[in-house]
């Protein structure tokens, strides 16, 4: 699902809305990942200039009221900063909570396709290719998050991409293991006991991994 949603954009407050906190995105619905550009390419018939990405596995969505918006809701999660979203219509609105809702309970395995993070694995100077460890990865966030600190001087815009990037890889991968522990397949063995005729048959059941084949 892709379409048109208004996104608030963080502020120093919870809680506090204006109307330029407010901006238009495009965003799109796949698997269990929500990612938003900064606007549609009508001509070339695509998105343009991505923003980033939220991940939705396990969230909790709400409505809530503003004063000069209607149709407002958000996307919560104990371990991340909630997303408010406003859509154009009350209809447009309850299609997305719909589409967000199955999104969100979506069962280990059941993710569709691969979220492409090269960038985000650029912004914490580290290469996919060399497999890095979940402390690398933690390593890296702290260096590069200490460096753009707007307390250390740094830049806050520099700041929260670099930990988004750090939310979106560390998302991303548990989502690929988890894919991987339970993505099985179960294959039924007729196996005879003792000599031919002699005894009942045993039915063993196997659990293979999505890239396992049973011997011919």
């Amino acid at each position: 699902m892709e379409g048109y949603l208004v996104k608030k954009a963080r502020c120093e407050k919870e809680g506090f809305f204006t109307r330029r906190n407010w901006t238009k995105r495009w965003f799109i619905l796949e698997g269990n990942f929500l990612e938003y550009y900064e606007t549609f390419n009508n001509k070339l018939g695509k998105p343009e200039n991505r923003k980033g990405i939220v991940p939705v596995k396990n969230c909790e969505l709400k409505l809530f009221s503003h004063k000069d918006r209607s149709n407002c809701f958000v996307i919560r999660h104990p371990d991340r900063r909630p997303v408010y979203l406003n859509a154009a219509s009350e209809n447009e609105k309850c299609v997305w909570l719909e589409a967000l809702e199955k999104a969100s309970m979506l069962k280990d395995g059941e993710v569709k396709g691969k979220i492409d993070i090269t960038e985000y694995w650029k912004i914490l100077s580290l290469d996919p290719n060399s497999n890095p460890t979940t402390k690398q990865i933690d390593r890296a966030y702290k260096k590069a998050a200490l460096k753009a600190h707007p307390d250390k001087g740094g830049d806050s815009f520099v700041f929260k991409s670099v930990t988004d990037a750090y939310e979106i890889i560390c998302s991303c991968l548990q989502e690929e293991e988890e894919a991987k522990k339970y993505n099985v397949k179960e294959i039924a063995l007729n196996i005879k006991k003792g000599p031919p005729g002699g005894e009942k048959i045993k039915y063993c059941v196997c659990q293979l991994s999505s890239n396992q084949r049973p011997p011919l």
